[in-house]
């Protein structure tokens, strides 16, 4: 980390110390040189690793009890002194602030997913909204499809964000209205939806703020929710305009918390809403103790006909992996509700924020799916008498 062009030479000839005092201690097949081909937020977590560097942000979160702190650099620059460091913030020229407090309530910009910028930078709309992510999407679905290939499967979902996500996320100084703003973001969505689609995969929207926008907006009531989830549904089914319903799913959670969550909006009071998405199925959190029970809600809410339930019959709110049998168990209490056909065994949400995050660590998180897996082979012995 802080591997600049300029810094390499620096940083060589620190490891060059640190290596040969390693090696004076003892420590064999010291490597001679330090690995620059391995992302960071990767070789964190090697088998192999014997020394890397970190800032803070990382170490508190995707590297807590992964890794222990040896050591901290003491920088010979000016404003530095021992362990403590200076940052800076840079602004234009024009602008006349001198000093910390000249700057609050001010926006500023961050790298996004830079370990400094833990706070997601907002970004600003000034101009017309144009789909511009062609190369990097074909990418995506590329890559997905290179992975998918030495396995078999029946389907494949890739996720991409809903239009009210994405409007949340940034700010209008362009359009006219926020329904503008939404409607040109619906707009440009719809590339991105279909190509996923026409790449023979099947589209899931992430749209986490449905369920989460009454707790981030404590000074909304129910009924002011219900009235904005409203709003986004009517905006998401503008940008799915003319793609098939059944290649579709829809996800909705509360986002990677593990507090108390006790101010979740329960699913009963948005559920009808959400059955409204143009989608085949529907992806929501059932796997974890604030909202296993809600699997009652969808005895007085009927499915439609032809739509699918994907519960999430493991958590990302835990480091408790499931077992196998209380996972059956979670898939049999919605299939005898709206019928074994009609049920997909899921994940309450993703298991990190972003790629340079990690809330779950990866064993976890595999062990997790493991037990899903096993668990869905019980369910379907005992629902339809077959393994």
């Amino acid at each position: 980390m802080y591997d600049l062009p300029g810094l390499e030479a620096a940083n060589n000839a620190l490891w060059l110390a640190v290596a040969s005092r390693l090696t004076a201690n003892g420590i064999h097949n010291v490597p001679p040189n330090l690995s620059r081909t391995i992302p960071a937020t990767e070789l964190w977590h090697h088998p192999r690793l014997l020394l890397a560097q970190s800032c803070g942000y990382p170490l508190v979160t995707s590297l807590r009890d992964a890794v222990k702190v040896v050591a901290t650099p003491q920088y010979h620059a000016p404003g530095c002194q021992g362990s403590s460091y200076r940052s800076a913030i840079v602004v234009a020229a024009t602008n006349s602030a001198a000093t910390l407090a000249d700057l609050r309530g001010t926006r500023s910009a961050q790298m996004p997913g830079a370990a400094g910028g833990a706070q997601r930078a907002q970004w600003v709309c000034t101009g017309p909204i144009v789909y511009k992510g062609h190369e990097a999407l074909a990418r995506d679905i590329d890559n997905l499809k290179a992975a998918l290939a030495p396995v078999g499967y029946e389907d494949a979902f890739m996720p991409a964000v809903s239009p009210a996500q994405l409007a949340g996320w940034n700010k209008n100084e362009f359009y006219k209205t926020d329904e503008e703003f939404g409607l040109a973001l619906a707009d440009a969505l719809r590339e991105e939806y279909r190509a996923i689609v026409d790449a023979g995969l099947v589209l899931q929207i992430d749209a986490p703020q449905l369920a989460s926008h009454y707790t981030t907006h404590p000074e909304l009531d129910i009924a002011q929710c219900r009235n904005w989830a409203n709003v986004t549904v009517e905006l998401l089914n503008h940008a799915l305009a003319g793609i098939p319903a059944e290649r579709v799913r829809y996800h909705t959670c509360y986002g990677i918390n593990m507090g108390p969550r006790v101010h979740d909006l329960e699913l009963k009071h948005i559920v009808d809403i959400m059955l409204r998405v143009n989608a085949g199925a529907y992806s929501f959190e059932a796997g974890n103790p604030r909202h296993e029970h809600e699997w009652r809600v969808w005895e007085e809410s009927k499915l439609p006909d032809g739509k699918l339930l994907i519960p999430g019959v493991i958590t990302h709110g835990s480091n408790f992996v499931e077992h196998p049998e209380a996972i059956a168990q979670r898939i049999g209490r919605f299939a005898q509700v709206v019928g074994r056909e009609n049920v997909i065994a899921g994940a309450d949400c993703g298991f990190a924020s972003f790629s340079t995050t990690c809330e779950v660590h990866p064993t976890v998180v595999w062990s997790k799916l493991a037990s899903l897996a096993e668990g869905a082979r019980l369910a379907t012995k005992e629902l339809w008498g077959r393994a």
